[in-house]
């Protein structure tokens, strides 16, 4: 299964209630509204200093949404609760305190390329307790995803 981004699935019918894996995959559900944020913010901070990475930082939030809109949709249809009760990490606001361009731009690449690791690793352990071909596969499609990220931002490391 392709997700292609003007591809947004909808899986009731297609898959099985399983309030298990729809805790699950909340998780999932937040840590990518969690990007989302974390992107735009880094893209505020980079814009002056480095537009390119700062377009790049743009084009990881809106990835992360379309797999936030994916994830919310898996939820709803395994029976879980895609509303949003959460609370914001503000951890990611200390690691960029300086005046330094250079120091700026190597640690937003720095937690980026730590965030998308960790997310991929979430997704990989999951893909290890479902037997559901239908979130084998979304599951799977955003994993790569978010592998296909950390490619980019190592990348922009030149």
């Amino acid at each position: 299964m392709e997700l292609q981004s003007s591809f947004l699935p909808r899986f009731s019918g297609c898959v099985e209630k399983d309030r298990r894996m729809a805790r699950a995959v909340e998780r999932l559900y937040r840590e990518e509204l969690e990007s989302v944020a974390f992107y735009l913010y880094s893209s505020l901070l980079a814009e002056d200093t480095d537009p390119t990475l700062s377009e790049l930082f743009d084009g990881l939030a809106i990835e992360e949404a379309r797999h936030f809109k994916i994830l919310g949709n898996l939820l709803h249809a395994l029976g879980g609760d895609p509303s949003l009760r959460l609370q914001t990490r503000t951890t990611y606001a200390s690691f960029v305190r300086t005046e330094d361009p250079d120091k700026k731009t190597q640690s937003l690449l720095y937690e980026s390329l730590e965030e998308e690791r960790r997310v991929a690793s979430l997704y990989s352990a999951l893909l290890a307790h479902t037997e559901d071909g239908v979130v084998r596969s979304v599951l799977s499609c955003l994993m790569e995803e978010e592998r296909g990220h950390e490619e980019k931002l190592t990348a922009f490391f030149g």
